[in-house]
């Protein structure tokens, strides 16, 4: 199997063939495009749990990990309560590495009023480079849990931020030098600064009290992989004007530079946004500062369209991520 996730097949027939339904209590579990459970635990108290592991650079990786899951998370509509942290070190790592990580979730979790409730941290031959595993732990009422299974034709679509920010982010610190070939160190460290738009709380927020009917943290696999999961997730069809999705001039760049599909770059910091009236959505989001845009539809079917230029295609199953299954080719 190649570097990433595993394709949807082998979720399927690997994974979620052999885990069987047995407490009444568990109201989402694992499923295509499905990046959270949640759990009844009380005549109107949900549970709701994400989980998620990260690889990605060690300059961000306990940042990285973190949004990743907790966006995961407010994605179902719940409040983040708190977070488990696992780190996993390759043989030789130092004690600053773990501090570096540590530090970078404690940073995260204090500006969201969330606690980090456990973990377990292990230097192992096992792993090359540092693993860190998030567990996102919140709450919400049952009437507030998002389902992928609400989402009805006609619904539309709003995406929040530029596409891309943090795949760019990650190729900026992991390819600088052979960057500067081309671009300017002022280039490269803005590039840099793009992390600071990894968290969707704001966002989510705002979503829900406008009444998003589901959302979908965009990840590792760019808005296309988003579109994807958020479709299969609900078993029904979506449109989308590629044109519509914001892109920053940087991202297109240094996509052109290293032969990326900007669409398919992590995008960890975007929020896919069901709801019936996008326009006020993005409308809403403006005045908090959060750019936004409506970039299709939901329609009946299966089929995944994406318009480009005027011409239609099929979207194709996630595969693996593009910053994960390119990094020899970026050295």
């Amino acid at each position: 199997m190649k570097v990433g996730k595993v394709s949807e097949s082998v979720l399927k027939r690997s994974v979620l063939k052999r885990i069987h339904k047995r407490r009444k209590e568990v109201l989402v579990s694992a499923g295509v495009g499905q990046n959270f459970s949640a759990v009844e635990v009380g005549e109107d108290e949900i549970v709701v749990l994400s989980t998620n592991p990260s690889t990605c650079t060690p300059q961000y990786i306990g940042t990285m990990a973190f949004h990743r899951t907790l966006n995961s998370l407010l994605a179902s509509g719940a409040e983040g309560i708190g977070v488990l942290v696992s780190i996993l070190l390759p043989d030789g790592a130092r004690e600053i590495a773990i501090r570096r990580i540590m530090d970078q979730v404690e940073v995260e979790a204090k500006q969201l009023d969330l606690a980090v409730i456990g973990g377990n941290t292990q230097v192992t031959a096992g792993v090359v480079q540092p693993i860190v595993t998030i567990t996102a732990v919140g709450k919400c009422k049952k009437d507030g849990l998002l389902k992928q299974k609400k989402m009805m034709p006609g619904t539309q679509l709003v995406l929040t931020k530029w596409t891309g920010l943090t795949g760019s982010a990650i190729l900026a610190e992991n390819t600088y030098e052979k960057l500067q070939q081309r671009y300017t160190s002022s280039f490269l460290n803005g590039l840099q600064e793009f992390t600071e738009h990894c968290s969707v709380a704001k966002e989510a927020g705002i979503a829900c009290s406008h009444g998003a009917t589901v959302m979908h943290a965009v990840s590792q696999s760019g808005i296309y992989g988003a579109l994807w999961d958020m479709a299969s997730a609900a078993n029904i069809g979506v449109e989308v004007d590629l044109e519509a999705v914001l892109l920053r001039q940087e991202t297109v760049e240094v996509c052109e530079f290293f032969d990326f599909n900007p669409y398919q770059l992590d995008s960890t910091g975007s929020l896919l946004i069901a709801c019936q009236d996008g326009a006020g959505l993005v409308a809403k989001l403006a005045k908090e500062g959060i750019v936004a845009s409506v970039i299709g539809r939901v329609i009946a079917g299966n089929d995944k369209v994406v318009i480009r230029e005027g011409e239609a295609f099929h979207l194709e199953p996630p595969k693996a991520s593009g910053l994960e299954g390119r990094k020899g080719e970026m050295g």
